[in-house]
């Protein structure tokens, strides 16, 4: 089963006989119990320990460790690694990650001081694309080269922050963007897997397939963004794993709904989905229809292209109906945006005193609905792989119908 190594002021465990046991059970046995060969030895691997204390304090160390352990190692080479409170921040851990990358696969625990927070990690370095230089007519650096042969970094500034992470190798070594392509040089493009949890939020799926999926979004979540409650960390709860050779470790969010926004949500599975779908988005191709309810009544369909925050916006209103509660007077309408600001519809309706209710941002002060009225209810795209025209819509949400049903 190959040899396990663990650094960083913990341990290096060499020519370990794990009794045919899996690697879950490994890292369960480290994570709970004090003591390196104690550990290993509650699930049975006891033989031929040799243990290494004070190895991977730098990623330099860390690096010619798992350089000279790749050279006497017969087998796969894994890396179990485990940061302490110096490495937490993601500036140090960051740097921890090229030197993981030259194992076979990796494996990172959270941190081992009691109370300290856990940090994101990796745990396997997968080939995403390779490519062999048949011939060269001109000097030209991987920087630029990059682009034009792999599908999963479009640009220059993609290829930079690939080489910055150490996922792009020219010939079995780490490329730097001062490299310059020869013929015959093997290029080879990873990724590495992050092993963050995973949200148990189930969500609706409307559409999906190996490329792309459209769940309905509901609201009280963010889209993504530095928090566990996420709807891009319960994606891969709830969506097929792609089978594409460019698969995305985790499914991506192309666009974003606020947290109180709910509705039809585009996602990407494999990563030239994401560069096409992005470019759709960018160039206006991503038709997207909201409805929701307004204070007071607009005075016919509406054209809104106030700026936001100095950007050039538009939006497009439609009457559905008008209706009273009592003696407020409220609109249901759909909204058209034609760009994509933050917060752009929300700002426009506000701006032209119709303030979309539940708004605890831009709506009325007396607001005494607490849940915004705002629900994306259709999408409509080009497939980034077929080219055909994907049209989903979701239905209305429940939070509408008390105040509907009142009218």
């Amino acid at each position: 089963p190959g040899k396990y190594f663990m650094l960083n002021a913990i341990a290096v465990i060499a020519n370990a006989n794990l009794n045919g046991l899996e690697i879950d059970s490994v890292l369960e046995a480290i994570k709970n119990f004090p003591g390196v060969k104690r550990r290993l030895e509650l699930v049975g691997i006891s033989r031929k320990i040799s243990v290494y204390d004070d190895y991977g304090h730098h990623p330099t160390e860390m690096l010619a460790t798992i350089s000279s352990l790749k050279n006497i190692t017969l087998g796969k080479l894994y890396v179990i690694f485990q940061p302490h409170r110096y490495t937490r921040t993601q500036m140090l851990f960051d740097r921890f990650i090229p030197p993981l990358a030259e194992a076979d696969e990796s494996y990172i625990l959270d941190i081992y001081s009691a109370g300290e927070i856990p940090i994101p990690g990796i745990s396997t370095k997968i080939l995403l694309e390779k490519h062999t230089v048949k011939k060269v007519t001109a000097h030209i650096r991987i920087q630029e080269y990059g682009p034009l042969v792999f599908n999963t970094l479009p640009s220059r500034s993609s290829v930079k922050k690939a080489i910055k992470k150490g996922l792009i190798f020219i010939n079995g070594k780490q490329a730097d963007s001062a490299d310059w392509i020869e013929e015959g040089q093997l290029l080879e493009v990873f990724q590495l897997k992050p092993t963050t949890k995973h949200f148990k939020l189930n969500l609706d799926v409307l559409f999906e397939d190996d490329y792309v999926a459209v769940i309905n979004k509901p609201a009280g979540y963010p889209t993504s963004g530095n928090f566990f409650k996420t709807i891009a960390r319960a994606l891969p709860y709830n969506l097929k794993i792609s089978i594409k050779n460019d698969a995305l470790l985790t499914p991506q969010p192309i666009h974003r709904l606020d947290n109180p926004t709910s509705g039809v949500l585009v996602v990407a599975k494999t990563k030239s989905s994401q560069i096409n779908l992005n470019k759709q988005l960018e160039l206006k191709g991503i038709q997207k229809t909201y409805i929701a309810v307004v204070h007071n009544t607009p005075d016919s369909n509406m054209l809104f292209n106030d700026n936001i925050d100095g950007k050039e916006s538009e939006s497009k209103l439609e009457i559905i109906k008008t209706f009273k509660v009592k003696d407020d007077i409220y609109s249901l309408v759909e909204l058209f945006p034609k760009t994509g600001r933050t917060h752009q519809l929300r700002i426009h309706t506000s701006k032209a005193g119709y303030p979309i209710v539940g708004d605890q941002l831009y709506g009325i002060s007396s607001e005494k609905n607490k849940k915004l009225l705002l629900h994306a209810k259709s999408i409509q795209f080009k497939h980034p792989v077929t080219g055909n025209e994907v049209f989903t819509t979701s239905e209305l949400p429940k939070r509408f119908e008390k105040l509907l049903n009142l009218s």
